[in-house]
């Protein structure tokens, strides 16, 4: 048939989100979406780190409300509970702000480290409900693997009994952990 169109395959599926026109973008995205979730899971966890950069910051060129925003969650969420740490990472990645997007890409050590570079996002974020959702649960998440980090660093350290290099009590991981946490209320 001569007006059908040539089947993508799985290893295409990424590219295509990025290679497509604009054009009706929700269409499109939505038809990325339905066929990236249609492939076995396999697949679907090798090309996730693709899908997100390539949907989320068009994402903030559609309107805030729509059924290609609960498609994506829905296509997030299921990533998301295979491979927590990452997908959040290239989440955050994806809504860096153009300034931050020059630099290299933040690691899941980098993100726990100093949760507070989240907020280095794109503000595009916050206009959009589902998005925003999607954020201040990835900050609500780094925030506790830093809590947990940092008091596992304090644990460590007492046990060791290295008179050369001075300690870091459980007094400092929390307060570190409560300046984080005002922090991030005060952004």
């Amino acid at each position: 048939d001569g007006n059908a169109r040539p089947r993508k395959s799985a290893s295409e599926l990424p590219s295509l989100a990025v290679s497509q026109g604009l054009g009706d973008a929700s269409r499109e995205l939505e038809g990325v979406l339905y066929k990236y979730s249609s492939l076995p899971l396999s697949i679907q966890l090798r090309h996730a780190s693709a899908l997100i950069r390539a949907v989320v910051p068009r994402l903030f060129a559609l309107s805030p409300t729509g059924s290609v925003h609960e498609l994506f969650l829905k296509v997030w969420d299921r990533l998301h509970s295979i491979m927590p740490r990452h997908i959040s990472a290239c989440t955050v990645n994806s809504m860096r702000s153009a300034d931050e997007q020059t630099k290299s890409e933040l690691t899941v050590q980098d993100l726990w480290l100093d949760p507070l570079v989240i907020f280095r996002c794109d503000r595009r974020v916050f206009d959009h409900p589902p998005l925003t959702k999607l954020f201040l649960g990835i900050v609500r998440e780094f925030l506790a693997i830093s809590w947990v980090k940092y008091r596992l660093i304090c644990t460590l350290g007492q046990r060791r009994h290295d008179l050369a290099t001075p300690k870091f009590g459980s007094t400092n991981a929390s307060a570190l952990v409560q300046l984080q946490e005002a922090a991030s209320i005060q952004m």
